[in-house]
């Protein structure tokens, strides 16, 4: 039995931080105030903090945007109470929910919510289950929720704006059918039939493909094979094909021996121009190898000697930079800026600050000295890099001239041997190029039957997977139709039926002019859809105002389904009122009447509790209902 949601509190947070509330009890409650009180508004923040996936921005106005900052509510789930609270952004434009003040996703609070209610978690076909590829979606809060709670533009049809299947879908999940309909099971059957469905195709275009392709690459000798591709008619095909083969190689065997004793007079000089002819690709191989090694070596000599040239280059020009610095004197004072050419000057002091410098001189000497050892040093690693690198090209030049030599004697055997290919030619008989023919085109049959293997392995393992899941189906079947077995339409279409047409004879029998509609309402339920009729009609052809009577109706029997253990309603209902239900002067009376059954229900201790959230302009005040009384008009 799913648990009961009552709402005890709904309370918003102004931007200057005062907070405004509604209190609530079990049964009915009017918020009752004039036009633009924000009856509709509170019940629109409301319907927001339930897990809408919007913004504050696209649901509300600018100025509530920036008049509120947060709704929040206190909520009893059966015995427990919580508190739901979400917030958003001065500029509306992102939004957070809090349980009990832990902040939680928006796309988490649906199934917190559906799991607090008790109400399973379900996924619901969409069209054909077995045609249809799309997956199946989730029948979340929201969907239910829009059957709860009817918004004051939303009086013209059952749920406005839902689709017909995800309707039936809520209707099936409060009568408490979805659960055994909709199981994991059936969805996870619908799946395997679909690839059940696919595995067949594609196994009979396969076997089709077969069948038109093995008799165009067959003749007539394998025409057994082409009526029949089996692993049994292949391997049979392959040991004939295979047979004709050998017999083939062995008659050409013997003709190859006649030409042979026919050419014996020139063998012996022929196999000696072969065997010099290979000695000699050898060696020019091998001489092209080392050609290649040589080449690098002298690229790289050639680069270290560049460097070595670099080198020096760059230590000249440090030697000319300092003979050139060297002679630079100071001609003024640093501080004042007057010469100072005049001043005597001591040897071996500084003319300027006279501090003694032989120290300084000394240093001079030695970096001379270190820059001419490094110069001498460059210049010798240079000259024997330039006696490595003459030894390299040396030595490439003489491979060069070798493997020219030996191309050249490769030319002259390759003349030699022309007269023996001439003579072989007019020795070989007709018969051993029709043979070589003959065993080329046997071994291409071949390769094709044996490319069967291939796709037959792949036939039987389509076979074996068809089976596995023909026995998964049959399992699923029988799970499925157990669930199924446990289903009542008849008696979940009476339940429902029972609700309309209790509330619809309550309101007639206080006024014989609000329900004029002749007949009984009845609902049909089965697997596919809902389907409700009044004497015999579709209850889509009601009138405006009789429109608004059913809509009441069906309120009430969503609320009836409460007193069911096996059913799923959560009992609740939200009713914005549609304003022109009736004139101004007769609209109390008028909302008393629709009202009514639904505080007798309220009442009753098989039920209860149930509660009924309804806005109205004016509702005289009557017991057993809980006023709250809105006065401030916004401008």
């Amino acid at each position: 039995m799913s648990n009961r949601l009552i709402i005890e509190q709904i309370a918003r947070t102004r931007a200057d931080g005062n907070i405004e509330r509604l209190e609530f009890t079990d049964g009915v409650n009017a918020i009752v105030g004039p036009q633009n009180a924000g009856k509709s508004t509170w019940l629109r923040m409301f319907d927001f903090l339930m897990a809408d996936d919007g913004t504050p921005k696209g649901t509300f106005d600018e100025v509530l945007v920036e008049k509120y900052r947060a709704i929040s509510s206190l909520i009893r789930f059966g015995s427990s109470v919580v508190e739901l609270e979400r917030s958003w952004s001065g500029d509306g434009t992102r939004s957070q929910m809090y349980l009990n003040g832990d902040r939680i996703r928006t796309e988490d609070a649906q199934p917190i919510l559906l799991e607090a209610l008790n109400i399973p978690v379900l996924r619901y076909p969409q069209g054909n289950i077995y045609a249809s590829e799309r997956t199946w979606p989730t029948l979340g809060w929201r969907s239910l929720f829009r059957h709860i709670y009817r918004r004051q533009d939303f009086w013209s049809d059952l749920v406005p704006r839902q689709p017909e299947s995800e309707q039936h879908a809520c209707l099936l999940q409060f009568l408490g059918l979805a659960e055994h309909l909709f199981s994991p099971d059936l969805s996870l059957l619908t799946d395997k039939k679909k690839r059940l469905s696919q595995l067949e195709t594609r196994r009979e275009h396969f076997k089709e493909l077969l069948r038109k392709l093995v008799p165009q690459l067959m003749d007539e000798a394998d025409a057994d094979l082409a009526k029949d591709v089996t692993p049994k008619s292949i391997a049979e095909a392959a040991e004939r094909i295979e047979a004709e083969i050998s017999d083939l190689v062995s008659e050409r065997a013997t003709l190859v021996e006649r030409v042979r004793q026919q050419s014996q007079p020139q063998a012996t000089r022929l196999d000696a121009i072969l065997e010099e002819r290979t000695t000699t690709q050898g060696r020019r191989d091998v001489l092209r190898r080392e050609l290649a090694a040589i080449h690098e070596r002298v690229r790289e000599l050639e680069q270290y000697k560049n460097g070595l040239d670099r080198e020096v280059i760059r230590l000249d020009r440090t030697d000319a930079a300092a003979g050139i610095l060297e002679n630079l004197r100071v001609t003024h004072c640093p501080a004042c800026d007057q010469t100072v050419e005049g001043r005597s000057r001591m040897s071996h002091n500084c003319f300027l600050c006279g501090q003694p410098t032989a120290e300084t001189e000394a240093n001079a000497e030695a970096a001379a000295r270190r820059l001419k050892f490094e110069r001498d040093q460059i210049r010798a690693e240079r000259s024997e890099a330039e006696e490595l690198l003459t030894v390299a090209k040396q030595e490439l030049r003489q491979k060069t001239s070798a493997v020219s030599d030996l191309e050249r004697r490769l030319r002259e055997l390759e003349q030699a041997l022309r007269p023996f290919q001439a003579s072989a030619s007019a020795v070989v008989p007709e018969e051993l190029a029709l043979i070589d023919q003959r065993i080329g085109e046997m071994n291409a049959r071949r390769q094709t039957i044996e490319a069967f293997h291939g796709p037959l392995e792949m036939s039987e393992k389509l076979g074996a997977e068809i089976d596995q899941l023909q026995s998964e189906i049959r399992d699923l079947e029988s799970r499925v139709t157990k669930n199924e077995n446990k289903v009542d339409f008849d008696e979940a279409g009476y339940r429902l039926g029972e609700g309309f047409n209790t509330y619809l004879n309550a309101i007639r029998t206080r006024d014989p002019n609000t329900w004029t509609a002749t007949g009984e309402v009845s609902v049909s339920v089965s697997e596919r859809r809902t389907q409700l009729s009044i004497g015999g009609r579709s209850a889509k052809k009601l009138g405006g105002t009789l429109t608004i009577y059913f809509l009441f109706a069906y309120h009430y029997a969503l609320l009836n389904l409460s007193r069911y253990a096996d059913c799923h309603y959560p009992g609740l209902t939200i009713l914005d009122f549609i304003p022109d239900i009736a004139k101004e002067s007769a609209l109390g009376p008028r909302l008393h009447l629709v009202l009514t059954p639904f505080v007798e229900l309220s009442q009753d201790k098989e039920i209860a509790p149930i509660q009924v959230i309804a806005t109205s302009r004016a509702l005289p005040k009557r017991p057993l209902i809980n006023y709250i009384e809105l006065t401030d008009i916004w401008r």
